[in-house]
């Protein structure tokens, strides 16, 4: 192959790249018609090439590099996420070629991740999500835009099955625990982060990772509203809300204002508020909870006291389908003058007396 350039077609005005292949000459066209835009499509070719000559080699790890600097900086919203999969992925794939990984290669994975010999022990839905991750990478190294790899070097990967949803609600007795053990960990009466967690959380129904990215710029409190929709970030199926801003939760954010004047992050710290929600949770009796607990108990609560699927859906940032699909379990209790009219007032059971019988 000879070394590309780049030649201007003078009748189009459009950029080329020209090369030959043994005696056959090639062109590929830009689409620019600016110097400046040719060049850097030919910089971006010219990188895809150099990695096309070195897949016979590329390891996982080096497929992974390339996927993480190109697409997930630039796509993925949740990198944090993707960052932990790699973690535990690393040790098991990264000296391996997509085509060396076999069934046997999955199954001693999940194997070493249930156990704890990678990471600590996990369960299969999140040995699911980690080769799911994996999976997109192999995927994105093969496109025909990138042919990193071939397609036929993809193993093929039976994913484990996803696990139950999670249904844990706090009760109203628990809520008040979990509040008495966020509110201890003020330091000299100054409201701290986990307590500014749990409050969003447990008032909006907003996922950790909305509260975690919002901005004080983003808190209305004239028009009593909280948008976490982040106009920097690319949106995804996980749907920002605007939601209300509760009587409780404006003492909560007046207070926490008013302390931090001219602070740009609401929540200071992106792990932080999650490790100390969960120790206060366990400080409570309450065991391990994940701070999607919060989001739960808040559309069950909405749900459970007559307030419609359309408006809780709208604070918790779902649709009313998804609503009913993770919470119908919860809704039962508002169908039971529905169920009544069944049977009632026409037949009823009698316990505690036996009925005669045609023998008597």
């Amino acid at each position: 192959m000879s070394a590309p350039r780049l030649k201007l077609n003078p009748e189009s005005g459009v950029w080329f790249v020209h090369w030959s292949e043994g005696r056959r000459s090639k062109r590929l066209s830009t689409r620019q018609t600016t110097k400046r835009q040719a060049e850097l499509f030919f910089a971006e070719w010219l990188r895809c090439e150099r990695d096309v000559e070195r897949k016979v080699a590329a390891r996982t790890a080096d497929l992974w590099a390339l996927y993480r600097e190109r697409h997930v900086k630039e796509r993925v919203v949740s990198q944090t996420t993707v960052d932990y999969c790699w973690q535990n992925l690393e040790p098991h794939f990264g000296r391996l070629t997509p085509a060396e990984i076999t069934e046997e290669t999955i199954a001693a994975y999940g194997s070493a991740r249930a156990a704890g010999r990678i990471g600590r022990p996990s369960k299969p839905s999140t040995v699911r999500r980690e080769l799911v991750a994996l999976l997109a990478c192999y995927n994105w190294a093969a496109d025909r835009r990138r042919k990193l790899i071939s397609a036929d070097d993809i193993p093929p990967i039976d994913l484990p099955e996803n696990g139950a949803p999670r249904e844990r609600v706090l009760t109203d007795d628990e809520l008040r625990a979990a509040a008495a053990a966020v509110e201890a960990t003020r330091q000299n009466g100054v409201i701290g982060d986990a307590e500014l967690f749990f409050w969003i959380g447990l008032e909006t129904g907003a996922r950790a990772g909305a509260i975690c990215d919002l901005a004080w710029s983003r808190i209305d409190f004239a028009a009593g509203a909280i948008d976490f929709r982040n106009p920097e970030r690319r949106a995804t199926k996980k749907r920002r809300a605007v939601a209300a801003i509760s009587s409780h939760l404006r003492l909560i954010l007046t207070a926490v204002a008013a302390q931090r004047p001219g602070e740009e992050k609401v929540i200071r710290s992106i792990w932080t508020p999650r490790d100390s929600f969960r120790r206060a949770m366990r400080r409570a009796g309450l065991g391990f909870l994940t701070p999607n607990v919060l989001r739960h108990t808040a559309a069950t609560n909405m749900l459970n006291r007559d307030v419609s699927r359309w408006r809780a859906a709208r604070q918790v940032g779902n649709s009313p389908r998804v609503l009913d699909a993770n919470y119908a379990k919860q809704r039962a209790a508002e169908m039971a003058a529905a169920a009544y009219t069944i049977s009632g007032g026409v037949v009823a059971p009698r316990v505690g007396e036996r009925r005669p019988s045609l023998f008597d």
